[in-house]
């Protein structure tokens, strides 16, 4: 039975279902959308970084050393060989075998500028500077000055003391099932199947997405330490179901610590997202990232986090409120990188949700892999699989008398490269086109529960354009 004081309430709740149900089943997910998004851009931009940083080395070479035994006055075959070592991640021995080239007969511009490329790469700056000049002053090719010029222009900004950059993403996302409509075609109330009509059932949109940030950082005097600030912006306009329109603003600063015992990232952050154009949560938190690399190849992470989430109660959810609550996390896992080109990391996650109503409470538990995949001319693959378990505390007698567990099954691949790569030089201007990139991405999601209430999919498909400065 359902309590009689807590009648007039569900009434309200019923008939908020019963004109839009959608809006009431999406937002137990949608507060996780723009940190989702933001997360999931930041990492297609590390590896665009990384692509573009790797395309200039490239060379498919197969040269061993046997085959330098047994020419080792070869200075081409030498090259070759450095080449194939890089492509292999040894970029210790390829600055030693271009080195002897190089002392061998220093006119060889190109083998210069290679060299110069791999102590960057090591981040040995200074003497990658050093030989950028000299190989500049040497015989190359214009396109060879430019990709000089980007070098030194990285090399001039890793020496400043406050370092700014900013990305802007803006594209198109397309969903079969944007308002999260059961698969079952009916929801429970008061343990009373309704079937799904109208615009509560099952409803494909497209939308405009936009993701923006802005970062800093600051060296603290010659230790390695840095002063951190962020601020990210994400908006999702839908095109039909405008009841779904997300604005979220995120502020974030702190400090990375260098230690022996690995980096430490401690910082605080303030989120404010907005659901139809209503200010539906706030929320204040704290963080420590902690990454430590184990070798060449292992590295391992951590981030246990706290926040208090405080939900307002809008137009389209009066009983939002009731999730008003801490939140305590972890996420972390380890990383292999499988080859200079290839790497594997490991997320394990867990959260504990306290909320004013103990029905929307849980504890949660995620596990999952991503593939970073750098590819030829500066192209890349990220992939990722995350399965996630949700326990709530107590059933919700407005719905049902069953205790709520929600299952849930995301995949998602984004490919992306520079926008060289389908538009010639002639299109667009040279200042336009450094650091864009195209990416389109793909996802799947799958949520079984215990409430059918909360049980649906949805394939969303997107695509974005990047710009990234720094300065």
């Amino acid at each position: 039975m359902v309590p009689t004081r807590r009648l007039p309430a569900l009434l309200a709740c019923l008939s908020i279902l019963l004109a839009s149900p959608s809006l009431v089943f999406a937002q137990e997910n949608d507060r996780d959308v723009p940190s989702r998004e933001i997360e999931a851009n930041r990492k297609a931009q590390e590896a665009a970084k990384s692509s573009s940083e790797l395309a200039s080395l490239e060379s498919g070479e197969t040269v061993t050393y046997q085959d330098i035994l047994r020419d080792p006055d070869n200075l081409q075959l030498n090259y070759r060989y450095a080449r194939a070592q890089v492509d292999r991640g040894d970029y210790l021995g390829a600055s030693a075998t271009l080195e002897r080239i190089l002392l061998i007969d220093p006119s060889l511009a190109d083998v210069r500028l290679f060299y110069a490329i791999v102590l960057y790469r090591l981040d040995n700056l200074s003497e990658a500077e050093q030989q950028f000049q000299l190989a500049r002053a040497g015989d190359i090719p214009d396109t060879s000055q430019r990709e000089i010029d980007e070098y030194l222009h990285e090399i001039h900004q890793r020496h400043k003391t406050t370092r700014f950059s900013t990305t802007l993403s803006m594209g198109w996302g397309y969903d079969t099932n944007r308002n999260s409509a059961p698969s079952s075609k009916e929801i429970f109330f008061a343990n009373t199947p309704f079937p799904l009509t109208g615009s509560s059932r099952k409803r494909k949109d497209t939308q405009f997405l936009l993701v923006h940030n802005i970062s800093a950082a600051h060296d603290i005097g010659q230790t390695g330490h840095q002063w951190i600030g962020s601020y990210d912006a994400f908006v999702g306009e839908q095109t039909v179901v405008d009841d779904l329109d997300i604005h979220s603003f995120a502020f974030e600063t702190g400090f990375l610590l260098k230690t022996r015992l690995g980096e430490f990232t401690p910082t605080g952050s303030f989120d404010h997202l907005l659901l139809s154009r209503e200010t539906y949560l706030r929320n204040m938190g704290a963080k420590v990232a902690w990454h430590k690399d184990l070798g060449l190849r292992w590295a391992l992470d951590a981030e246990p986090s706290w926040s208090h989430e405080q939900y307002r109660g809008i137009s389209e959810s009066a009983a939002a409120r009731e999730r008003t609550g801490d939140m305590i996390a972890f996420t972390g896992g380890p990383s292999y990188l499988l080859s200079p080109t290839m790497k594997l990391t490991g997320i394990i996650g867990y959260e504990n949700k306290d909320a004013k109503a103990n029905y929307n409470a849980y504890e949660g538990y995620s596990f999952g892999g991503q593939h970073t995949w750098i590819l030829p001319v500066g192209q890349f693959l990220v992939s990722s699989l995350i399965y996630t378990e949700n326990i709530y505390n107590e059933p919700d007698s407005a719905i049902s008398p069953h205790k709520r567990t929600d299952r849930q099954f995301r995949a998602r691949a984004t490919y992306g490269a520079p926008i060289t790569l389908f538009v010639t030089d002639h299109l667009l201007p040279e200042w336009v086109t450094k650091d864009l990139t195209a990416s389109f991405s793909v996802e799947q999601f799958r949520a079984i529960s215990t409430i059918t209430n909360y049980t649906y999919t949805n394939s969303k498909v997107s695509g974005m354009l990047t710009k990234r400065v720094e300065f």
